[in-house]
């Protein structure tokens, strides 16, 4: 109803600027996860923490921190409202944050946030736990029993969040319905709804039986490491997040692996050899003709048989005469489709960085 009236959710708070964004106004002192205006009352406003649930009625001059006990070892909330009916209340709960957030339930207010009960369903709707990551929700516009989710796929609900079916399927990319995963966003626009992924952005206008694909020509993909052929800059190669190995030869872009990207390298010796790790080093791919074709070594074990887990980044290095060399708890080269432990274990953390001499090999 005023659109200088602007709130700004951030770590430090909850800001409220009545001068469109002139000055501030710090309105709730403790980190936001996520907030709602009640459709309809601008005055009111929902509010989370990591494990707690908070309503203003006075335009945020004041909060009332709900009594909702929502189930133990909360680790983030985000919350679902719908013009259909504006006393409706949705909140997400999802566990502890650090990499082990399952899904522990939703909860749906009729009263304007005043109380809340559990939703019956017991699907888990994150299928990983990894909504510490990427959680929303959002509820339709027309229909406040319409809920859709989204962690690593889109499920959709149609009886107020009491059982949900999956829209798609982070194992398919063939359905009318794909989008890609890890989904952050979901949100309402002209009665559409849109969702912002690892892989792009998404659009459905019948309630996720199809999606629309508008990452044609949205240049966006970030690269976490890159390589460039010795004497040969037309040919390059890079991990990038959530969206494969690429190398770029002959003037295109090809998709080199799957997963998560990371640190790639082009053999100095080989421009057509070209090595990539996705995360943690479990595998690192092998192309020896630029990644028409594929194959893979699995990460080093230790004395147990157990495989080594390296960095999320897991440091990759090519010396000037080809030799293949990883960081994991020390430096290993790649021996064959082996790794050969050739440092002793430095230190009680996996390697950040591993860099060679390009003039001398034997320098690491």
């Amino acid at each position: 109803t005023n659109s200088n009236i602007v709130w700004v959710a951030t770590n430090k708070g909850l800001y409220k600027s009545t001068d469109a964004g002139a000055t501030w106004e710090k309105t709730f002192q403790n980190t936001v996860g996520d907030f709602r205006l009640k459709p309809g009352d601008p005055n009111t406003i929902y509010l989370v923490t990591q494990s707690s649930f908070h309503v203003s009625r006075d335009g945020g001059a004041s909060w009332t921190q709900i009594t909702q006990t929502f189930p133990p070892g909360a680790g983030r909330l985000v919350i679902g409202v719908s013009p259909a009916n504006p006393s409706v209340v949705y909140v997400l709960v999802a566990g502890t944050i650090n990499n082990n957030s399952p899904f522990l339930g939703l909860f749906r207010s009729d009263d304007s946030g005043a109380t809340f009960r559990q939703t019956r369903n017991t699907t888990d709707i994150f299928e990983r736990n990894q909504a510490w990551y990427n959680l929303c929700i959002a509820v339709s516009p027309t229909n406040v029993d319409e809920v859709y989710t989204g962690a690593i796929n889109i499920w959709k609900s149609i009886d107020g969040g009491d059982s949900f079916v999956r829209l798609n399927n982070n194992d398919s990319d063939v359905s009318q319905a794909y989008t890609h995963v890890d989904i952050h966003t979901l949100k309402f626009f002209n009665n559409k709804l849109y969702t912002g992924t690892d892989g792009g952005f998404y659009e459905t206008d019948d309630g996720g039986l199809s999606f629309t694909d508008y990452n044609n020509g949205l240049a966006v993909t970030q690269f976490y490491r890159m390589s460039i052929a010795k004497n040969n800059a037309s040919k390059i190669s890079g991990g990038s997040q959530d969206n494969s190995g690429f190398i770029y030869n002959d003037q295109e872009w090809n998709i080199y692996t799957s997963g998560d990207g990371m640190d790639y390298e082009i053999n100095p010796v080989n421009s057509n050899e070209v090595y990539g790790f996705v995360q943690f080093g479990s595998v690192l791919f092998i192309s020896t003709n630029s990644g028409q074709n594929l194959g893979g070594v699995s990460a080093p074990r230790d004395s147990n048989g157990n495989p080594i887990s390296g960095e999320w980044i897991t440091p990759l290095a090519i010396s000037r005469d080809g030799e293949v060399y990883a960081g994991f708890d020390a430096v290993y080269k790649l021996s064959g489709n082996t790794w050969e432990k050739v440092s002793p274990t430095i230190g009680t953390d996996a390697l950040d960085d591993l860099e060679i001499d390009p003039l001398n090999p034997q320098v690491m």
